[in-house]
């Protein structure tokens, strides 16, 4: 008579390994879908609301034009380019924001405007979108930030860019935890340049500027856009 084989059940290592493959190709599929809509060639189509800073030098996340109504004076525009479409969006004109746009954030009489916008309404957007924002100044514009005064001269200024992040409307599983129900949103941040600004003082609102240490953070968010190509500039 021939001695069997005895097999021993399953214990706890092999529970483990199953479960670790589990998390593995779950890994890499949630991986594999947060990378995908990224991708220029494989970027949906959506409607999604607008949020963008303009260009302005040395204003990492904030700056106020002293003067609203000499801001307003003249006109704020953005094209949006594709191969299906040329769309240009008057933000604002002849000392009006136009309907469907509106100033982020709460204005102070001692501060001035903002220089960021946000729609209301949304508007067809796609990651490998081409952005041109034209600001025409009908004169010289006063501004401050946390750490510095200047003016931003007279004139026509332009600055092409595309969008630095966009949400909603795409098969991306992060969206849902960025969103918590908001509509879908594009940032357009992500610029070729700044427009120069003519430094009047070297203290703003926060008085005197601390010594520049760009964090591992500043590094990594300055990156690249939705269409792949590097940020000359992240406002």
């Amino acid at each position: 008579m021939s001695d069997q084989v005895q097999t021993q059940p399953e214990g706890p290592s092999s529970l483990r390994r199953a479960l670790r493959r589990v998390l593995t190709w779950a890994g890499l599929a949630l991986a594999t879908f947060a990378v995908i809509p990224r991708v220029p060639s494989f970027a949906t189509s959506a409607d999604r609301e607008l949020y963008f800073k303009l260009p302005i030098e040395g204003a990492r996340f904030h700056w106020m034009f002293r003067d609203p109504e000499a801001f307003l004076s003249g006109e704020l525009t953005l094209r949006i380019l594709n191969e299906d479409r040329d769309q240009t969006l008057v933000v604002f004109r002849d000392g009006k924001i136009q309907p469907g746009w509106e100033m982020i954030g709460e204005t102070r009489p001692d501060l001035g405007f903002y220089f960021g916008f946000s729609s209301t309404t949304r508007v067809r957007t796609k990651a490998n979108d081409s952005l041109i924002v034209t600001l025409t100044a009908t004169q010289d514009l006063r501004g401050q930030g946390p750490h510095s005064e200047g003016v931003l001269a007279a004139g026509v200024w332009q600055m092409s860019g595309t969008y630095s992040s966009m949400y909603g409307g795409q098969w991306n599983p992060v969206d849902y935890f960025v969103l918590h129900g908001d509509p879908p949103i594009a940032f357009m941040e992500c610029w070729t340049g700044v427009w120069p600004i003519t430094i009047t003082k070297n203290e703003g609102w926060k008085g005197a500027a601390p010594p520049d240490k760009p964090s591992l953070f500043r590094k990594l968010t300055k990156g690249r856009g939705t269409n792949g190509r590097r940020c000359g500039s992240h406002i």
